[in-house]
């Protein structure tokens, strides 16, 4: 029988040093393929540093994260493969580079799905995460 408490910490742990990991940033932009027709859209990317060029972007930061629960939702103990729903407290800033943004940050309760599977060695390893 698998261990639910390691898999659980697995999952809790990668939330709060991954996924919402206390200071870090990221920003999204949108890139617009300029050969093409369409002037309309273009697709949202996401990283750690907008391009040089680029005038309009959001960020946001993550300013603590603290585990409120968590527990295997779906397994598979046959293939070693699992689904963890992390719940955590998550303070977020946010913001556009426009002068006019809101400044209030408040926590948040943010459930964070982690997929984890064991590998052909016996560990265990985080291999997708959504919300």
């Amino acid at each position: 029988m698998t261990d639910d408490k390691q898999i659980c910490k697995l999952a809790e742990e990668y939330v709060v040093n991954e996924y919402l990991r206390p200071g870090s940033i990221s920003y999204a932009w949108t890139e617009k393929d300029y050969r093409s027709d369409d002037l309309d859209g273009g697709d949202v990317v996401c990283g750690e540093c907008p391009p040089s060029d680029c005038d309009d972007y959001s960020w946001w930061q993550v300013i603590s994260c603290e585990i409120h629960s968590s527990e295997i939702e779906e397994r598979n103990d046959e293939t070693r493969e699992y689904c963890v729903e992390v719940e955590a407290w998550a303070v977020v800033d946010s913001d556009s580079n426009e002068e006019d943004a809101d400044e209030t940050v408040t926590p948040e309760l943010r459930t964070i799905y982690v997929q984890i599977e064991c590998d052909g060695a016996g560990e265990y390893c985080v291999v997708g995460v959504e919300e």
